[in-house]
């Protein structure tokens, strides 16, 4: 037999209400301290323009190649000064927070030696956060989060596995022999 709202004793109905209050309290608090985001699906990605590279996050990398070759406003310094140009070589997405994203883009640009440049060492950079327990210090384990490494120029042909949870997938468009990602190792 189902009861109605109206005949179910008032310290349950009491309760229902408290409930939902402590709930819609918790999601604001997730939203705040930033580990539940508003359906921003924020990725990190490399580009390259003649030899120099860029490690960027934004919710939107197509735009945000725009703006890094000057077809609209708002690309960084770096990357304006150097020209148009720019394309992407990989898009890294399964971050679950803005947060995330942007530890992740700390760690590829700090691990050692920071000074090492060219397209094949940032790639390496980048699989060895991909491979790290932790992207920084205060970062969550890499393992609860699902990265998924999207190739627009081809795959690096030799790295070491990744972990299970990296995944790497390849631009159909990009399955040409020119690669100049084919040669690294």
């Amino acid at each position: 037999m189902v009861q109605s709202i109206a005949t179910t004793p008032y310290y349950l109905r009491l309760l229902l209400v408290w409930r939902e209050f402590f709930v819609s309290i918790y999601i604001i608090l997730l939203f705040i301290c930033g580990h539940l985001s508003m359906g921003d699906d924020w990725k990190c990605y490399l580009i390259e323009n003649r030899g120099a590279t860029y490690v960027g996050v934004s919710p939107d990398p197509t735009r945000r190649l725009r703006q890094h070759n000057g077809e609209i406003s708002g690309g960084a310094k770096y990357t304006t000064s150097k020209g148009a140009g720019w394309s992407h070589v990989c898009i890294v997405e399964g971050f679950r927070t803005k947060r995330e994203a942007l530890q992740f883009e700390w760690a590829v640009k700090h691990v050692a030696p920071r000074n090492a440049g060219g397209l094949s060492n940032r790639i390496k950079k980048l699989l060895t956060v991909c491979a790290r327990e932790k992207w920084t210090s205060n970062a969550p384990p890499a393992s609860e989060t699902t990265l998924v490494i999207h190739w627009h120029r081809g795959r690096t042909t030799e790295h070491d596995p990744l972990p299970s949870y990296v995944t790497e997938r390849v631009n159909p468009s990009s399955m040409s022999s020119k690669s100049p990602l084919s040669n690294i190792r």
